[in-house]
């Protein structure tokens, strides 16, 4: 004799969902997962995703190559034939963008993971050997940061010449250079595109949480410490005016430093400090 056991809908609905038996189809199942519960960060992949294809595939996504001249094509509007338009010299945008995609992929990779190569070689050599190698290195570090960044640049593509590979090293050289100066303060420095009026502001690393999260869990003894990452804007008047060779350039680096955290609603450390140094740079500029 069986006994028939029914489940009640309700415990049926909460029962967890079974992956698919293929390959294929788990990796369908989980991407439909993932989706449902981070959507933001699903469409943050799919825009990563999509900026890899065009930059890999661009001849093949592209109608017309990067310098294609389209005979009477001049300043025309978006169209079927012409997705974005065309610009004053009857180029494509679409396939200049597609063509872009791939040199700000490759400049973009390339130079982070050149200059982190290159500063974690001078970091872990100086540390491991100490001593005289470790004075020296530090010695060749400052007299690299006694030239202005521009400076660097132009004198390494005047010697090296104009390139994609080229333009990689120079930024990577600037990179580098800069992430040793501002030492264990931040967790990276970089130029930000989204700073207009502010000269400097800080921001999560990757794999951090939110800024304004990280305070109210650290209001809490709860807060992990996460290094921010300092973002500058070239365009800036201080930013210009920053001369690594300079006497005061730590105690501006600083200040920057200090107004980025009062910007976000932070408190600062040591705000004796920074009174200090403001009085003492405002002073300076009036001599």
């Amino acid at each position: 004799m069986s006994t028939r056991v029914e489940i009640p809908p309700r415990i049926a609905q909460a029962a967890p969902e079974l992956a698919p038996a293929s390959a294929p189809l788990r990796i369908v199942y989980f991407l439909g997962r993932f989706a449902r519960r981070k959507p933001l960060g699903a469409l943050g992949a799919l825009i990563v995703v999509a900026m890899l294809l065009m930059a890999g595939f661009a001849e093949q996504i592209a109608p017309y190559g990067y310098d294609d001249t389209i005979r009477g094509a001049r300043m025309k509007p978006p169209s079927a034939a012409h997705w974005l338009g065309t610009d004053n010299l009857s180029r494509d945008m679409w396939s200049r963008i597609v063509y872009g995609a791939r040199v700000s992929i490759t400049v973009g990779f390339a130079t982070i993971a050149l200059a982190v190569l290159l500063a974690t070689a001078v970091g872990v050599s100086s540390g491991y050997f100490g001593g005289a190698y470790d004075l020296i290195v530090q010695r060749v570090v400052d007299a690299w940061l006694s030239f202005p960044y521009l400076v660097i640049v132009l004198s390494v593509m005047a010697v090296l010449g104009p390139g994609l590979l080229n333009v990689v090293l120079s930024l990577a050289v600037i990179i580098a250079a800069v992430k040793a100066a501002l030492g264990a303060r931040v967790s990276d420095v970089r130029a930000s595109q989204r700073l207009t009026d502010s000269a400097a502001c800080l921001v999560a690393g990757g794999a951090g949480p939110d800024r304004e999260l990280d305070r109210l869990l650290a209001r809490q003894n709860r807060g992990i410490g996460a290094k921010p990452i300092l973002e500058i804007n070239p365009d800036h008047s201080i930013v210009k005016r920053l001369q690594p060779g300079d006497a005061a350039f730590a105690e501006w680096a600083g200040l920057l430093f200090d107004q980025a955290v009062l910007a976000e609603g932070g408190q600062l450390d040591d705000p004796a400090g920074f009174v200090r140094r403001s009085n003492d740079l405002m002073l300076s500029l009036v001599k």
